[in-house]
């Protein structure tokens, strides 16, 4: 399956690539919505959209309400991404669903590694 990653980050860009091409997905990978929008509108674009929630450009959230709006084309699948619940301030917080946003959201997860 095709899918599409937008995100600005490059390891977070990096590894969900790597991830997702070992399950044998084909990836379309951008590093900002504007470029996610333009992919979007190509007659052969992704059905499945992993989305940084904040981007340069074009945010997620307003990707998100670009493909809603438009008439034309098949359904994208839209899963936002976000580190806000790692973020000092929003950890205890619960973060509310965009308006007008029907599909989904994950938290990017935290991790570290340990060199010995």
């Amino acid at each position: 399956m095709k899918i599409l990653i937008a995100e600005d980050e490059a390891v977070s860009r990096m590894t969900l690539q790597q991830a997702l091409r070992t399950w044998g997905h084909e990836i379309v990978s951008v590093e900002n919505g504007a470029d996610a929008w333009t992919v979007l509108q190509e007659a052969d674009a992704p059905r499945i959209a992993l989305v940084d929630w904040m981007m340069p450009g074009l945010d997620g959230v307003e990707l998100c309400r670009c493909l809603r709006k438009r008439e034309q084309g098949p359904y994208v699948y839209v899963i936002l991404i976000t580190p806000l619940g790692f973020i000092p301030g929003y950890r205890n917080r619960r973060i509310n669903r965009p308006p007008s946003f029907r599909d989904g959201w994950i938290c990017r997860a935290r991790f570290s590694l340990t060199l010995f």
